[in-house]
């Protein structure tokens, strides 16, 4: 499933081995257990998207949280701003 996620919080949560990034779903669909690439200036790291949460609020449904295991190397240079894409 192709996508665009934009990053606006990222939180860690050390003792469950997991990140949250809270952002905003700019195109398409986001699925559990797939593989994007974060786009981090020229970088383009890929980065195992575990799990989604929605979050509706005004009858929107674009706002999510997604769950990455901690360890990843994309997680290293994640910073809010930054997109997830999947083609």
């Amino acid at each position: 499933m192709c996508y665009a996620f934009e990053i606006t919080r990222i939180a860690a949560l050390p003792n469950a081995g997991l990140a949250v990034f809270d952002g905003k779903l700019i195109e398409g669909c986001v699925t559990t257990d797939s593989i994007a690439e974060l786009v981090h200036g020229n970088h383009h790291v890929p980065l195992h998207v575990k799990g989604v949460i929605l979050e509706l609020a005004n009858n929107q449904c674009n706002i999510l949280s997604l769950t990455v295991e901690l360890g990843q190397e994309a997680l290293a240079i994640a910073a809010v701003g930054d997109r997830l894409i999947c083609a």
